[in-house]
């Protein structure tokens, strides 16, 4: 679980409680932000790794804003430019 973050386009789904979302939440809202507006990829131009540790075990995310119109995936990347 994801405790907090802060982060302008995550306010509505900011918590500090136990009630806190999940990262499948977080990167729901990234994949949507990145859908909504493409010139991210080209401002960005950077594929991110998140790999995360916590009551469910491990996980790994990516982030990729330099290919295509971007994606956000539940998997690692062959190669990222941050970790």
């Amino acid at each position: 679980y994801v405790r907090s973050i802060n982060c302008f386009y995550f306010p509505h789904i900011v918590s500090f409680d136990d009630q806190a979302p999940k990262a499948a939440d977080i990167f729901a809202v990234l994949e949507k932000k990145i859908k909504t507006d493409p010139s991210l990829v080209k401002k960005v131009n950077g594929v991110y790794h998140f790999k995360l540790n916590g009551a469910n075990g491990a996980q790994s995310w990516t982030v990729d804003l330099k290919n295509g119109e971007g994606a956000v995936k539940q998997e690692a990347p062959s190669t990222a430019d941050c970790t």
